[in-house]
């Protein structure tokens, strides 16, 4: 109930009196809010097997590999200064730029085209080259659950081709994807694809999005997944020579979120509390409802943390009565389904 609803019934001059249980539902409960798990093993591509870092070397990384039998993806550290060469951070032969946090990150060219905008190889086969990066998860996904991914990217300095064409895949399996004949169409199962072109070689950019899992998936790809006819690009030089769309990766975040992008996959409302007036000399309640085939645990606290009602929620048992003896007040209530999905807010009891 509104503050403005509170106010007019407390100067009710009915003689009746009110014992009010007022249920603001969407205030942050304390504790109670969905755990942050990134689920990308070395997301920052900080730990390596050897520091041997270079275009060519993404298998050096621990949990990074090549997916692709054409196009060699690796990474740039500053491990080894003396070792690296060209291969450093900042410095490379990409170009100049800081990692997005730590000392290294994954590189990789979505694709390759020639002066005339034509997509191929620099054997000028008919084939299109690439260098998606290929990443492992700390456990396998869970089937029909959403999960929330970021991932930041910054154009390298020295190429001239820019892109929108970012796709994520995901796999049950480690992947070796065969060499992509023109015209070159969708390979596996692209989740998500980026519709922007990423132009900056000064900042890095964020691309983010929702997915939701089949069940299974334990490694991801990011790369140019799409039909070439769905790829967008600007380039800055002459048409004269190869190009290429290279670019730095850092950072990759994935983990489990049902309430990140709410446009995109809206939120089951399947816990919700309702107000109630309850009268002089009548046991004050509140009602929840739970849809059936859940459960969750309800908790009410006072305001010193105190658990001072608790319940099992099987949804069928929908009324719950609130202790006789509270004194008035703000109290807390969380509910915790069997799906970790998380809701707390206040109770106000007025006498």
């Amino acid at each position: 109930m509104g503050i403005e609803k509170q106010e007019n019934l407390l100067f009710n001059k009915l003689h009746i009196i009110f014992i009010k249980v007022a249920l603001f539902i969407g205030l942050p409960f304390y504790g109670y809010t969905q755990e942050l798990e990134n689920l990308v093993l070395n997301p920052s591509f900080e730990e390596h097997f050897i520091c041997n870092p270079g275009p060519n070397n993404i298998n050096n990384v621990n949990f990074w590999f090549n997916s692709f039998d054409i196009g060699t993806p690796g990474y740039y550290s500053s491990c080894n200064n003396t070792y690296n060469g060209n291969h450093s951070v900042p410095s490379n032969e990409c170009g100049y730029q800081d990692a997005h946090s730590g000392t290294s990150y994954g590189f990789g060219y979505l694709f390759k085209i020639l002066g005339d905008g034509s997509f191929t190889n620099s054997q000028n086969q008919n084939i299109i080259a690439k260098e998606p990066l290929s990443g492992t998860l700390k456990t396998p996904l869970q089937s029909n659950t959403t999960y929330y991914f970021e991932f930041w990217v910054n154009k390298c300095d020295n190429f001239d081709l820019s892109t929108n064409a970012f796709d994520l895949m995901l796999h049950i399996d480690t992947v070796n994807f065969t060499i992509p004949q023109l015209p070159y169409i969708n390979q596996g199962n692209i989740i998500w694809s980026n519709k922007a072109i990423i132009d900056d070689s000064d900042k890095w950019k964020k691309l983010a999005g929702c997915f939701k899992a089949r069940g299974g998936e334990k490694y991801f790809s990011i790369g140019a997944f799409r039909d070439t006819n769905e790829i967008s690009w600007n380039y800055f030089g002459n048409f004269n020579q190869t190009t290429l769309a290279a670019y730095y990766f850092d950072d990759f975040l994935i983990y489990q979120c049902d309430t990140c992008c709410p446009d995109q996959y809206p939120v089951e409302d399947y816990i919700t509390v309702n107000n109630n007036l309850i009268t002089q000399g009548e046991t004050a309640t509140f009602e929840t409802f739970l849809n059936e085939g859940h459960t969750a645990n309800l908790y009410l606290f006072d305001s010193a943390g105190r658990i001072v009602y608790q319940a099992k929620l099987n949804g069928t048992d929908n009324s719950h009565q609130i202790p006789y003896n509270l004194a008035a007040g703000v109290y807390h209530y969380a509910m915790v389904t069997s799906e970790k999905k998380k809701l707390g807010g206040k109770i106000v009891v007025i006498n």
